[in-house]
């Protein structure tokens, strides 16, 4: 393929090959086993997910601002149901909770 529209954007990050995923699918030619053992470290827990924090769906906005002002380190994921406010995995609740 040639270059994708952000080819040159990522190419100075250290991008040694940039795949257009409208035009290619990423998954071809991975191997099934190397799908089986992505999946058991995750189930383990020794490969866990990069979440920044949990909102409940009441502090969307919160999560939104956020997320703008470049303040997010991983995911934010947000709870429907329940109650409580937003928390890191491990921490007290969010900030004004």
């Amino acid at each position: 393929m040639q270059h994708p529209p952000k080819a040159d954007l990522v190419r100075p990050l250290g991008a040694d090959e940039v795949v257009d995923h409208l035009r290619e699918d990423p998954a071809d030619g991975v191997h099934p086993y190397d799908l089986r053992t992505l999946g058991g470290l995750i189930e383990s827990g020794a490969l866990p997910p990069a979440l920044d924090r949990t909102y409940p769906l009441a502090e969307v906005p919160d999560a939104v601002r956020r997320l703008r002002d470049g303040r997010v380190r991983g995911k934010i994921a947000i709870r429907v149901g329940g109650s409580g406010h937003g928390t890191r995995p491990g921490a007290e609740p969010a900030e004004g909770g």
